[in-house]
């Protein structure tokens, strides 16, 4: 994308002129956010089971790490729940190229979410 593309697609932004086919694709890319979302969470619990720690490690490791991940699993769920209930407010016409600001909540939201996972992907899974 170029420049001149960037700016015509921000001033159809700024007009309200988001085309049918624009709209589709951002329902589509909050709708496998919110699979890969499931999907992740289906991966940590896996991982819950091939970790091998116990909450009854007497070092507190066990607890500590699940007490981690299972709060970001917690994120994790909340965020896929925002972004059906913006998707869902969105379908019912409240949101629009002029007023988004719930999509960009839910943006940022996931992006913090994002964040936090690679602290802790850092920290419990590559450093162990």
């Amino acid at each position: 994308m170029n420049e001149q593309e960037l700016r015509n697609l921000i001033s159809q932004v700024k007009a309200g002129s988001m085309s049918r086919r624009s709209f589709v694709q951002r329902m589509i890319a909050l709708g496998l956010t919110a699979l890969l979302g499931a999907a992740y969470i289906n991966g940590i619990c896996f991982a819950y089971t091939q970790m091998g720690f116990t909450v009854h490690d007497p070092s507190g490791v066990g607890i500590l790490v699940y007490a981690i991940t299972g709060l970001h699993l917690a994120m994790v769920g909340a965020g896929i729940i925002f972004i059906g209930l913006m998707a869902f407010r969105t379908l019912g016409g409240q949101y629009s190229a002029r007023d988004h600001e719930g999509l960009q909540a839910a943006a940022l939201y996931w992006y913090v979410t994002c964040a936090v996972y690679t602290a802790i992907w850092y920290g419990i899974f590559v450093t162990k």
